[in-house]
């Protein structure tokens, strides 16, 4: 089970693709941004119950250097 919190720099497998919580609706919906291995990435939502318990945490980004 998995909490999706915004900008916490995890990357989850969610439905065969590794995605980001980009936005959520409380209880309602999250909103996930894809993982690109090659070329740009997208946007798609999904339950937030059902991202919650099929989930699975696979690591978590690097951070920012001070440059951004």
């Amino acid at each position: 089970m998995q909490l999706p919190l915004i900008n916490d720099r995890k990357v989850f497998e969610y439905e065969g693709e590794k995605v980001i919580v980009w936005q959520q609706d409380l209880f309602v919906k999250v909103y996930l941004r894809t993982v690109p291995e090659k070329g740009g990435s997208s946007y798609i939502d999904a339950n937030w119950w059902k991202f919650m318990f099929k989930a699975k945490y696979i690591e978590t980004l690097p951070e920012r250097g001070s440059a951004y």
